[in-house]
C-alpha cells in the first residue's frame, strides 16, 4: 500500500473521530446554555462545564494539530509550523484571518495547560465565545475534505 493511501486512511479516520467529538461538543454546549454563567455551581454544572471545556480543548487540538497536519502534508507536502497552518487555513477561507485559527490553538493551551490559575469562569467564557469559531472552522476542513477528489480513497 503506497504512503500517500495510508495518509489518506488516517485523515478519513481523523475526521471520523472530529465528526463523533463534535457531536459529544454539541451535546456539551447545550447543556451547559441551560446551566449559564454562574458566581458559583453545584458538583454536577461543574461536571458539565469542565467536560465542555475539556471537549472543547480535546477537538480543538485535534483538529489544529493532527488533520491540519495531514491535510498539510496531502496538499504541501509537509506539517509546517503553527503559523503554516494558520496562512494556510486564512487561505482556503477556512478562518476570517489568521489570527482566528492560532486563538483557537492557543486557547486550547490556556485550557489545557493552566498556564495560569485562572477564574473558571472566565474560562467558560471564553469557550462560548469560541464555540462557533470551532465549529464553523472544523466545518470548513470536513467540506472541502469530502469536496476534494484529493481526499478520496
Amino acid at each position: 500500500m503506497s504512503q500517500e493511501l495510508n495518509i489518506l486512511k488516517e485523515l478519513h479516520g481523523e475526521l471520523a473521530l472530529v465528526k463523533k467529538a463534535l457531536g459529544h461538543l454539541q451535546h456539551s454546549y447545550n447543556s451547559c446554555l441551560t446551566i449559564g454563567l454562574q458566581e458559583s455551581y453545584t458538583d454536577a454544572e461543574l461536571e458539565k462545564w469542565e467536560a465542555f471545556t475539556a471537549r472543547y480543548a480535546r477537538l480543538s487540538d485535534i483538529i489544529t494539530q493532527k488533520v491540519m497536519n495531514t491535510i498539510l502534508l496531502v496538499e504541501t507536502g509537509s506539517t509546517g509550523s503553527l503559523l503554516d497552518k494558520a496562512n494556510f487555513a486564512e487561505k482556503l477561507n477556512w478562518v476570517i484571518k489568521a489570527e482566528d485559527f492560532r486563538q483557537l490553538h492557543f486557547l486550547r493551551n490556556y485550557i489545557a495547560h493552566e498556564y495560569l490559575k485562572q477564574n473558571t469562569n472566565d474560562i467558560f467564557e471564553l469557550v462560548l465565545d469560541n464555540y462557533s469559531k470551532l465549529i464553523l472552522f472544523i466545518n470548513h476542513i470536513i467540506n472541502h475534505c469530502s469536496n476534494s477528489a484529493i481526499y478520496k480513497i
